[in-house]
């Protein structure tokens, strides 16, 4: 009996992406919507999400990004 490999597929549905990036369905859609998450591709009436744009995403997502400076106010003066 032959096996085959398993397979990681490169195009995945909402659910499979959200579960990819370990969120759930609505959470995920959400982000999609304000573009912190790539839109999706569009297959013959299908939403497909390329699984190496979520891992490009999650990447740029994961680096340290520049903290602000904090300004305090002390009674009229401000400490930075």
């Amino acid at each position: 009996m032959t096996t085959r490999p398993a397979i990681q597929p490169r195009g995945m549905r909402v659910e499979q992406a959200a579960f990819y990036v370990g969120m759930g369905r609505t959470k995920f859609l959400e982000l999609v919507e304000n573009k912190t998450f790539p839109q999706p591709l569009h297959i013959d009436g299908l939403r497909i999400w390329d699984v190496r744009l979520l891992d490009a995403t999650l990447d740029d997502l994961s680096q340290p990004s520049p903290t602000p400076k904090k300004t305090v106010s002390y009674g009229g003066l401000k400490s930075v």
